[in-house]
């Protein structure tokens, strides 16, 4: 007769393994929240000095100045596009489909090169000197945009090369992290563009 074999009670069982830490999220999470409340805090500073010059009765505008709203506005539309593709690639590497996730990354980077072009394109019609006090703060706020999608854009291109060599199974942390900073770039142009290019 064969020996019957005892199946060990399910208290004997090892615990599960830990859940992985996502570190890198909430690193990229703190340094985007970080990063959006200064923006937020000089385009409060450029519209409190705005508010005190027109109240005075004097033109805020310096003349030669002229803040064309096309660019700016093609410049939002693209940074909407490039959320869909952002959150695609997330989508993407969670499901282990590489190919969509790559073509997602590039297209994001894409659409980032895109705007940084367009940007540095208004900048040039602008015609904005740090000689006023209206041309500095419009420099120092989108200067400080265009270097926020330039990380964003290294960003991506480190997910895009590690995601080549295999990493980010299902566990998409790195491309989730740089998705984080990237949306958050992409959602602090629309109060740009109101308060430079619209309200003037």
């Amino acid at each position: 007769m064969a020996a019957v074999t005892e199946i060990p009670p399910i208290t004997a069982a090892p615990p599960p393994p830990q859940p992985r830490p996502r570190v890198l999220v909430v690193g990229s999470l703190a340094a985007s929240v970080s990063t959006a409340m200064c923006l937020v805090g000089l385009i409060g500073i450029y519209l409190a000095r705005r508010a005190d010059v027109v109240n005075t009765g004097e033109a805020w505008i310096p003349r030669g100045l002229d803040a064309q709203l096309a660019q700016p506005t093609m410049v939002m539309l693209t940074f909407g596009l490039s959320i869909i593709t952002a959150v695609w690639m997330i989508d993407a590497l969670r499901r282990d489909d590489r190919q969509h996730a790559w073509i997602a990354t590039g297209l994001t980077m894409m659409f980032g090169l895109a705007i940084v072009n367009q940007v540095t394109y208004s900048l040039g019609l602008l015609g904005a000197s740090t000689e006023t006090e209206p041309g500095t703060l419009i420099l120092t706020i989108i200067w400080f945009h265009v270097a926020m999608t330039i990380i964003g854009m290294t960003f991506l291109g480190v997910v895009f090369v590690r995601s080549l060599f295999g990493q980010y199974r299902r566990i998409p942390d790195g491309a989730a992290a740089a998705a984080i900073w990237w949306i958050t770039t992409a959602l602090l142009w629309p109060p740009i563009w109101y308060a430079i290019y619209v309200s003037k």
